[in-house]
């Protein structure tokens, strides 16, 4: 869908059209994960999205739609997103923070942890929302 521009276009025109058929509010992007190769093309639909959602709107007192994305909190993730770009196009991004934890971790641990805990260590430091090392 986002290879090429006629692509998108035909899905975000579809998409403007089902939204406003059911009366949405908008969209949330949840590609799981972009690689290296679609990042430009997952920036690109975000941009032409955006364009097409202030287009659709321009002259009437109609809301625009809003564009969101779900995003990793995973460094390892990330490397499909072009984070400050993508940021200039969305109206606010979510942040996937779930998974941290697995069976191949041999602990249990609570999804999206405060605190660091005895088992945090290596990259799940970075798994915490604050950070006691």
């Amino acid at each position: 869908m986002a290879a090429t521009s006629g692509n998108r276009d035909t899905f975000i025109q579809s998409t403007i059209s089902f939204l406003r058929y059911y009366d949405f509010d908008g969209i949330n992007l949840d590609w799981e994960f972009p690689s290296v190769a679609d990042k430009d093309r997952f920036t690109a639909l975000c941009q032409e999205t955006l364009q097409a959602f202030e287009a659709e709107v321009a002259g009437t007192s109609t809301p625009r739609l809003l564009l969101t994305a779900a995003v990793p909190s995973y460094m390892g993730n990330m490397a499909g997103y072009d984070i400050p770009q993508i940021s200039m196009y969305l109206d606010y991004m979510n942040v996937m923070s779930y998974d941290f934890y697995s069976l191949a971790d041999g602990f249990t641990r609570h999804h999206s942890p405060l605190f660091a805990g005895p088992s945090d260590f290596g990259n799940h430091l970075f798994f915490t929302s604050v950070n006691t090392v």
